[in-house]
């Protein structure tokens, strides 16, 4: 019972930034709403890109919320970047102490849950799938974050990511650009 009151305190405490995201990003309407719940840990870094929903539910993103018993919730921090796009197919929950930094087209599908610390850097394009679960520590990244040159020609160009439908990542994993993940 005792997460369970740390949890609604939560989501009290994410209000004011939630309504101030949703109204920014969707207008005021739609932010009444509330489609997206930030925990009040979130920090919003650069969050001028474009966010669509497709199936638009009060709540139906939630992100830096969860529980562990391996990590304690206070003090983590999640970070949203987003200067690309990003696509929300239907719920989708983004752990908290996570990392989400999208210079691309970043998809989730329906029902994809990240525990927390998991991290996603996009600069080009990932994509994935309906009812996909994400396990703590992990990495997913379509980049290198540096360049590489040989001749003068860039020869480690951002390459995208696609994970299929109903996969479940397991902790520490990294998948890298190039990567495709199995598909149904």
């Amino acid at each position: 019972m005792r997460d369970k009151h740390k949890d609604i305190f939560r989501y009290i405490a994410g209000i004011p930034k939630s309504f101030y995201f949703n109204f920014k990003k969707f207008g005021f309407l739609k932010a009444l709403k509330f489609p997206v719940i930030l925990s009040s840990n979130v920090i919003l870094d650069n969050v001028s890109g474009d966010i669509e929903i497709k199936k638009m539910k009060p709540f139906g993103v939630r992100i830096g919320f969860g529980h562990s018993d391996i990590y304690v919730y206070q003090g983590e921090k999640t970070i949203l970047k987003n200067t690309g796009k990003i696509i929300f197919n239907g719920k989708c929950k983004i752990g908290f102490g996570s990392g989400i930094s999208n210079e691309g087209i970043l998809e989730f599908g329906e029902n994809f849950s990240i525990t927390f610390r998991g991290k996603i850097a996009c600069r080009k394009s990932i994509k994935i799938g309906k009812d996909c679960m994400v396990s703590w520590d992990t990495l997913i990244m379509d980049t290198d974050h540096h360049d590489i040159f040989e001749n003068k020609l860039k020869i480690n160009e951002s390459k995208p990511i696609v994970i299929g439908d109903k996969n479940w990542i397991g902790a520490r994993a990294v998948i890298l650009k190039g990567e495709i993940g199995r598909a149904h």
